[in-house]
C-alpha cells in the first residue's frame, strides 16, 4: 500500500486570472516503491482565461416600490495544465529520475444572486 498526501489550491480573480498551487508528496516505506518511495513534487502556475457564461434571472414587484430578484450563472474559463516537478525523494532508484506530477484545470463555477429593491420616487 502506498500513502499519498496532496493539497491543490486554486484562486481566479474577476478578470479571468486563475492562480493555482499543487504540493504532493508520498510516504516513505521501508519496500523500495520505485520512485515514487518518499517522492515530493511541488509546482505552481498563473493563467489569463477566457470563457463564457450562461445564466438568467427574474424580478418579480410585490409591493408599490418593492421588488424581489433572484439570478444564476455558470461560468466556463476553460482549462490550463501545468507539471509539478520532483523536488526530493527518498529512494535510491529516483537518483537521477525526471518526471512530474501534472495538474490539469478546468475551471467552472456556479454562481447564484437574491435581491431586494426599493424604488425610490
Amino acid at each position: 500500500m502506498l500513502g499519498i498526501v496532496c493539497s491543490s489550491t486554486v484562486q481566479a480573480d474577476s478578470f479571468g486570472e486563475i492562480k493555482s498551487q499543487t504540493n504532493v508528496t508520498f510516504a516513505t516505506t521501508t519496500t523500495p516503491l520505485t520512485v515514487f518511495n518518499g517522492a515530493t513534487h511541488v509546482g505552481s502556475a498563473t493563467a489569463e482565461l477566457t470563457g463564457w457564461v450562461a445564466g438568467g434571472g427574474a424580478e418579480y414587484a410585490f409591493a408599490p416600490g418593492w421588488s424581489a430578484k433572484a439570478e444564476f450563472l455558470y461560468i466556463d474559463l476553460g482549462t490550463f495544465a501545468y507539471a509539478s516537478p520532483l523536488i526530493a525523494a527518498a529512494s535510491h532508484s529516483a537518483v537521477g529520475v525526471s518526471y512530474s506530477w501534472n495538474t490539469k484545470i478546468h475551471e467552472r463555477d456556479e454562481l447564484a444572486r437574491v435581491g431586494l429593491n426599493y424604488k425610490f420616487n
